[in-house]
């Protein structure tokens, strides 16, 4: 039996796809298809769209639409017509998944082959220099996703100094919604918030742009991957990448707290994220609340919580320090509360329905999903704040 390549079967105008016909190609249909194929009458990338496995079983499909068309009832041709186009959405469907899945196993063997090579490398370093053999990562943002891959580099580097990169200016997409970096996921402007805040973090031993070092672990794997962004907990996709795990309930920013007491609930609430099921007027009745963020965000919430408060920060270390010297943080699943999330001071993440990929872990962090809860949850914190302080020290 001969077996014909993809191109080849693409050039007779076939399908690469195993499928069965829909309309098995009469004698005729078979001839006229060959006939318009050799004169070139056919338009090959518009007919490759139409999910047929042959140009032969389009034109037979014609010629019995026609024939139902005018030689049967109205009700056998309405008949015919909805079931052909289930059958040819069900054939587009399973082709579109079998590409899909195609192309899935691909990256997967390419990351297989990279990060197989990658671990031998290193592997042979640490054998030659095991006490200072640093370790070199690239992270091209966004600021939150950078926070919540650290207890993979901690987990990586395994005790040995990490030198973390930031790549700046990669088009990102923020559609149907305003994004403070504009099309990018991280520009100058946010790489330098950063730096005062990652540098004092004891298991980086360096902080830099990204100009083309060497990198050992490319941090922006995950986006390259079949992985579910849209759920899950985000600290876990990178675990999934290397093969490493860290215990999340644990802190992974450490910062000292502000010299003032802890009085105001810290609020954040960025465009991007937002649960729509959630009224936060309610905490008009909760006393002062200091909003960090953009002034944007901080002007559209003020219209719900007119003594609303605005802290200006210089940086993301002080942005830290804020959120650690709060009575406890309110936020989405936006970077002020991956801070919160890494610092594991008492937290209340707003769930957004539709992309659910942040997950509290440990002591202190709760979601809220609906009002009731998240009015309930923020009374409970009110309460125990006024009783105790929370040892996030």
């Amino acid at each position: 039996m001969k077996h014909t390549t993809i191109s080849e079967q693409r050039s007779e105008g076939s399908s690469p796809f195993n499928d069965e016909p829909l309309f098995k190609p009469g004698p005729a249909s078979r001839l006229l298809a060959g006939v318009i194929l050799m004169c070139g009458l056919v338009n090959r990338k518009k007919f490759k769209n139409k999910h047929w496995t042959s140009y032969a079983e389009y034109l037979q499909f014609k010629l019995t639409k026609y024939r139902k068309k005018f030689f049967s009832s109205r009700e056998e041709y309405s008949y015919f017509k909805r079931t052909t186009l289930n059958l040819i959405t069900d054939r587009a469907a399973r082709r579109h998944l079998a590409l899909e899945q195609g192309r899935d196993l691909g990256k997967i063997q390419e990351h297989e082959l990279r990060l197989r090579q990658t671990f031998v490398a290193i592997q042979k370093s640490i054998a030659s220099s095991p006490l200072n053999q640093k370790l070199t990562f690239k992270h091209s943002g966004n600021a939150g996703d950078i926070i919540y891959s650290l207890p993979a580099v901690k987990a990586l580097a395994d005790g040995r100094p990490a030198s973390l990169y930031l790549q700046l200016d990669q088009p990102a997409d923020y559609t149907g919604r305003e994004h403070p970096l504009g099309n990018v996921k991280l520009n100058k402007f946010m790489a330098q918030g950063l730096f005062p805040l990652l540098r004092t973090q004891p298991y980086l031993s360096e902080v830099e742009i990204y100009s083309g070092q060497t990198i050992d672990f490319d941090l922006d794997d995950f986006r390259n991957l079949p992985i579910a962004t849209d759920r899950g907990h985000i600290a876990r996709w990178y675990f999934w990448v290397y093969g490493v795990t860290s215990d999340l309930t644990v802190p992974w920013l450490d910062v000292p707290k502000l010299d003032t007491p802890a009085k105001a609930i810290v609020l954040a609430r960025s465009q991007r994220y937002r649960n729509g099921g959630l009224d936060f007027r309610f905490l008009n009745e909760m006393g002062l609340i200091r909003f960090v963020g953009t002034r944007g965000e901080f002007e559209e919430m003020r219209q719900m919580l007119p003594q609303l408060e605005y802290v200006e920060c210089t940086d993301f270390l002080q942005l830290a320090r804020v959120i650690k010297s709060a009575r406890f943080f309110i936020g989405n699943q936006s970077f002020p509360y991956s801070i919160a999330e890494a610092m594991k001071v008492p937290r209340v993440l707003e769930v957004c329905r539709i992309c659910p990929n942040v997950i509290p872990d440990g002591a202190n962090g709760f979601e809220a999903l609906f009002q009731f809860n998240f009015e309930r949850i923020v009374g409970q914190l009110m309460k125990v704040t006024e009783r105790t302080a929370y040892s996030h020290t």
